[in-house]
């Protein structure tokens, strides 16, 4: 990573009477931070904000000069032709591998995430589950500082999540994560701080063991800790 951490200071943005996020501030200096609330809350608005997809109403408030950034949205961007290699590949370049890298490093990001040997297969005739393996190995392959990653094992299979899950322990060895997610069994496995959004506000702030110990129930459960948290129990 380099030398500075990931900072988010003051985040605000509103869509018209819409306040999606009030004055969210951390600073990604652990190997995994979660950002946990349900839908609405303003996960995806805030991952927007940090990957440069979204303005915040306060200018200047994202500290990520310099720093690469690999991105795995919600709904990785298809393509009907391109094989995986090849979709790797392109995300290489745009990173700025010349051509001479370009295919060298998309497969080495095809064989960390274990798809090497389908990288000739179209991605429009992949599982959801090797496509999200394969928009991981895109946000890999361009040697990010730190990988930012929206809602990242929603919709697979109990199967694809555990894949995922074991790619992103191996990755967050190396390089810091950032995901945001509703999936808290994701949050316990994978992270180890989360921040807690409700309707744009911040509801907690700290580590994984801190949370689940709010929970009202005497064997510390996360997901009561959450729900009691945004106002369910």
């Amino acid at each position: 990573m380099s030398s500075a951490p990931l900072r988010v200071q003051n985040a605000r943005k509103r869509y018209g009477r819409l306040l999606a996020l009030a004055d969210v501030s951390f600073v990604l200096d652990k190997p995994c931070t979660a950002i946990v609330g349900m839908n609405g809350s303003g996960k995806s608005t805030l991952i927007r904000i940090v990957v440069g997809l979204e303005k915040s109403d306060r200018p200047g408030v994202i500290s990520n000069s310099g720093m690469r950034i690999g991105y795995l949205p919600q709904n990785p961007p298809t393509t009907r032709y391109l094989s995986a290699h090849a979709y790797v590949e392109y995300f290489a370049r745009l990173g700025g591998a010349d051509a001479s890298s370009a295919g060298r490093r998309a497969h080495d990001a095809l064989d960390w995430v274990g798809l090497v040997e389908q990288r000739n297969r179209k991605t429009s005739h992949l599982s959801g589950g090797m496509f999200r393996r394969v928009g991981l190995a895109a946000a890999l392959v361009v040697d990010p500082d730190v990988l930012v990653l929206d809602e990242p094992t929603s919709g697979l299979d109990p199967v694809h999540r555990a894949s995922i899950r074991r790619l992103l322990l191996d990755s967050a060895t190396r390089t810091p994560i950032l995901f945001a997610s509703h999936i808290l069994e994701d949050v316990g496995v994978l992270a180890d701080r989360c921040i807690v959004l409700d309707q744009g506000s911040v509801k907690f702030s700290g580590s994984v063991a801190a949370l689940a110990a709010i929970s009202p129930n005497a064997d510390s459960n996360l997901e009561d800790a959450f729900l009691s948290l945004v106002a369910i129990l």
